[in-house]
């Protein structure tokens, strides 16, 4: 299966992703504040194995309404097949933070895991 543009394997650094214009030196500036400069303590990832990005998915959504149900939003992965590119921040190794996408190859986009449509779409 194709990978989508910015995933060179399951271990790929948010500094490798061509699509997302993030300005890195602003993170890294606001991440200084935020942990008391510790923010080499501060690591992106992105994880793009459908059984990880579940246990991610379960440790971080509120679970507060349909939308928010992993097998939800299973059903619209195995309809459309997009890769999951979960961007993950730890800090100190600890995964304290997601961003649930997928590729929409259709679209040639990243959106939310499951499709944009859902009402609610918090994390």
């Amino acid at each position: 299966m194709e990978k989508p543009p910015g995933v060179a394997s399951a271990s790929s650094f948010l500094t490798n992703i061509p699509l997302l214009d993030l300005p890195q030196k602003e993170i890294v500036n606001f991440a200084k504040k935020i942990f008391n400069g510790s923010s080499r303590d501060l690591l992106f990832r992105v994880e793009t194995d459908l059984s990880e990005c579940q246990l991610l998915w379960e440790e971080f959504s509120p679970n507060e309404s349909l939308f928010d149900l992993w097998d939800f939003r299973l059903a619209f992965w195995r309809g459309y097949q997009y890769h999951p590119y979960f961007i993950t921040l730890s800090f100190q190794e600890k995964v304290i933070s997601i961003l649930p996408l997928w590729f929409d190859k259709e679209d040639n986009q990243y959106t939310w895991f499951g499709g944009s449509w859902p009402d609610e779409n918090t994390f």
